[in-house]
Parts: structure tokens; C-alpha cells; sequence
């Protein structure tokens, strides 16, 4: 260890003091879950460059070092491919709690076609991503066609109303979040139409909308519960806030840290010349009343605005959109 401190320039005792992390050496089961975990992933590597298969037979030895090699009998460049990715995947490293002990078995795996996995995920995805709002027209339609061949994966996006930089938004969105389907030897196509929701929906002010600390409460006696009403028209500048609070002082306050707070949430990152910029729209009309809550730890407001969503059979899965 001496000589350790000597190479590092850590001292003795601050050597001591690490803690090497551990990891439980590989077990049948949880090769197999892993296995499984990753099918899409190594299909779609192996798709990409040969003709897939339906099911594919495994054979997986692990031995007494911890690695785990799989092979297989079948001898298409598909399931040759898919065997050596699979002896490759990251196993939690080669320091374990204990010593791995040596296993044989045999697994049966289902391999979905790469146009199963390319609507699958779509499916699971999200137009909510930060395209909208923009400068223009308000978009409530997006119509995706997704086409990948040996060329690569080209991404089309119609939305109605037109609005060209909201269509250019999500063609690079999931351009980038498609990525794994081209190019190749396959030939995938997908036509499907999303709603674009308003960024002020009912959930996403709700569930979105940080609480305010209470540093607006500084009198001698300060108010425990306070009503907050919220509304504005679709292309407002600003949010009407107003609330019952009694005390002018206070009132003031949590007006001006709730409209700051709308503000920030509702900020999106426009591309412009290569750069983000920020920009802040009000895309549809909101009307809320609640309750603010007790004051004393945090205040929460609640917005709900009626409306009639376009109808979508899809499951929408929940991203982000932050530039990098």
C-alpha cells in the first residue's frame, strides 16, 4: 500500500479509506434476464448488416472468472452476429463479492423483426419534446413517415397547421431518437399522425408547476391559506394571476414568484442560426381556481382548462427536450 501512496500521492490512510465497489458475479438467471433485456438492441445491430431470424437457440457457459460466452448452432451470419454481441454485453465488471462459480445452460430466444421494434417505439414515444410552441401557427396534428433502407433513415413530418420550424423540430427529435434504423439491409416504413398537445395543459401545469417557499410570508402573524386564480387567452404576453390574500404585501409576492415560476416552466429552446434561444408563448386559453394549500411549507397550484383533445389511439411514453 505504501508504494500504491507513493504512485497516487495519496497518503496511507487516505488509501484506506476507499471502498472498492463489488458487484455479485453472474448467475444463470441473471444472464438470462440480461439476455432478454437487450433482444431489440442486438437484433437491431445484426438486423442491420444480415437477414434476422425468427427464434434462436443459445448456448451460454460462464466460468470461474466471471465472463459468460454464448454460441450457437445455428450458422447464419444473423445468429452468428447476435451470439458474439451477446458474449460481449458489460457484466458489472471483474470484481465481485464472491467467487462466480461455473454454469452451462441453454435458452430459446424470440427475436421480433426490426419493423415489430420500429413500431413499437414509436408507439412509446413522445411529440411532447420542446417543438412547441413556436412563432406562427399552432400545430395540433403531426403525420410522422419513417423510412429506412441501405440509404440510411429519412424522417418526414406534415403538421397541420403548417408551421415549418415545428416541423423541422421534431424531424431532428427523432431523427436522433431513431438512429438505430439505418441504414441497412432491411426495408422499414412507417406512417403514423399524433396530436400536438398545447404546453398548458391541464397535466402539464399541474404536475410541472414548482412549489413557491414561503419566503412571501414575513409578517408577524402570516396567512396560512391563500386561493390563486390563473387565466389568459392563447397568444397573451402574460398570465393573470390574482389571489385572496389579505395581505397586500404577500399578495404581491406570490403573484410575481408565480408568474416567474409559469414563466420559466413554460420557456422553451428555439433553434436559431445554430444557437438556442429561449421563447416563451401562452398557446391556448387557461382558466384556473385552487386552493393554494397551506403556506406555512409550500404552495402548490393546481390548473385545469376544459378542452377537447384530438383522439389517439397511441400510448405516449414521457422525454425531455434539452439542447445540447
Amino acid at each position: 500500500m505504501l508504494a500504491w501512496a507513493t504512485t497516487t500521492g495519496l497518503t496511507v490512510d487516505e488509501l484506506a479509506m476507499i471502498q472498492p465497489s463489488y458487484s455479485s458475479p453472474a448467475t444463470p438467471e441473471s444472464i438470462r434476464r440480461e439476455i432478454n433485456d437487450e433482444v431489440e438492441w442486438l437484433t437491431l445491430r445484426c438486423a442491420s448488416k444480415h437477414p434476422s431470424v425468427s427464434l434462436l437457440a443459445l448456448r451460454v457457459v460462464g466460468d470461474d472468472d466471471g465472463a459468460a460466452t454464448v454460441t450457437t448452432t445455428n450458422t447464419t451470419p444473423f445468429a452468428r452476429c447476435f451470439a458474439s454481441l451477446a458474449s460481449e454485453l458489460e457484466r458489472g465488471g471483474s470484481a465481485y463479492d464472491s467467487k462466480p462459480q461455473e454454469y452451462r445452460f441453454t435458452m430459446i430466444v424470440a427475436i421480433p423483426s426490426p419493423q415489430t421494434i420500429l413500431q413499437k417505439r414509436f408507439d412509446a414515444s413522445d411529440t411532447n419534446v420542446g417543438c412547441t410552441p413556436r412563432p406562427g401557427p399552432l400545430p395540433r396534428i403531426a403525420t410522422f413517415d419513417l423510412r429506412s433502407t441501405s440509404e440510411g433513415l429519412v424522417v418526414k413530418v406534415v403538421t397541420t397547421p403548417h408551421n415549418a420550424e415545428v416541423t423541422a423540430c421534431l424531424e431532428r427529435q427523432y431523427a436522433s431518437w431513431f438512429a438505430d434504423f439505418g441504414p441497412g439491409v432491411w426495408k422499414l416504413a412507417l406512417r403514423r399522425e399524433r396530436p400536438l398537445a398545447p404546453a398548458m395543459e391541464p397535466q402539464n401545469i399541474a404536475s410541472r408547476t414548482p412549489s413557491l417557499a414561503t419566503d412571501c410570508a414575513t409578517a408577524a402573524n402570516p396567512q396560512t391559506r391563500a386561493t390563486v386564480s390563473v387565466s389568459a387567452k392563447a397568444g397573451d404576453k402574460t398570465f393573470a394571476i390574482t389571489t385572496d390574500a389579505e395581505d397586500p404585501a404577500f399578495a404581491g409576492c406570490l403573484i410575481k414568484k408565480l408568474e416567474k415560476a409559469l414563466r420559466d416552466e413554460f420557456t422553451v429552446r428555439r433553434e436559431v442560426a445554430g444557437t438556442h434561444v429561449p421563447y416563451f408563448r401562452i398557446d391556448a386559453d387557461v382558466r384556473a381556481s385552487a386552493n393554494a394549500g397551506q403556506l406555512r411549507s409550500f404552495v402548490h397550484v393546481h390548473v385545469s382548462r376544459a378542452r377537447t383533445r384530438p383522439r389517439s389511439s397511441a400510448k405516449l411514453a414521457q422525454h425531455a427536450d434539452h439542447p445540447d
